[in-house]
């Protein structure tokens, strides 16, 4: 037996992951980022940071294939699935400055950044899963079921460009939106396990073989 099913539900889960890497910035001889002078400059500094995902609501449009023996419905179920995700997190960095012009220190100056960010999208991706159905007896149209599926969401790739303050010497400070980046990349995933009823209309199930 085979057909095709689709589903949608509004989810409330939620989970959140957080990492520390290098953060390096060399943007080249551009004046505007090295604070008014002709020069090269670099970042180097270590950054932290957290993404936080909700999934608001997902849906899914599979098929079903399986085999119907006496009381059972055994099937196997793959397809799409699609859902809208809420994101939200905030990164932070510590390290040094260098220049040839600005920056006096031989072992560079000091620097650090935020940033925050949210944000929402809607995404597309696959599921797979497996279940059984089954006669309810002597309760005529009427048939249980039990289902897992795993629901893969895609990837979500926010970008955070970190406000940073700069300090050049003491007490000298510059506060510049430098053009270094944290990319956070987190795949969205989920597991359902469900139970149910179901009610077949006109005629009886059809999965009753049996005298």
């Amino acid at each position: 037996m085979y057909g095709l099913e689709t589903d949608f539900q509004w989810s409330g889960e939620k989970d959140s992951i957080s990492s520390t890497g290098p953060v390096t910035f060399t943007p080249g001889t551009t004046a505007a980022t090295c604070f008014g002078d002709n020069t090269t400059c670099t970042l180097t500094a270590t950054g932290t940071g957290s993404l936080a995902a909700n999934i608001d609501w997902f849906g899914t449009f599979r098929g079903r294939i399986g085999i119907a023996t006496d009381y059972f419905f055994w099937y196997a179920a793959g397809g799409l699935a699609y859902g809208q995700v809420k994101y939200s997190g905030a990164a932070s960095f510590t390290g040094t400055y260098t220049d040839a012009v600005t920056c006096k220190s031989p072992t560079g100056c000091k620097a650090s950044g935020s940033a925050g960010f949210s944000d929402s999208t809607v995404t597309v991706g696959w599921t797979l899963g497996a279940g059984v159905e089954g006669v309810i007896p002597f309760w005529g149209n009427w048939t249980w079921r039990a289902e897992y599926l795993f629901v893969d969401l895609g990837r979500i790739s926010p970008t955070t460009v970190y406000n940073s303050s700069i300090s050049i010497g003491s007490p000298l400070s510059y506060t510049q939106t430098l053009s270094p980046t944290l990319t956070h990349t987190a795949v969205v995933m989920d597991q359902v396990l469900r139970f149910g009823v179901n009610y077949r209309f006109g005629g009886e199930a059809p999965i009753v073989t049996k005298d």
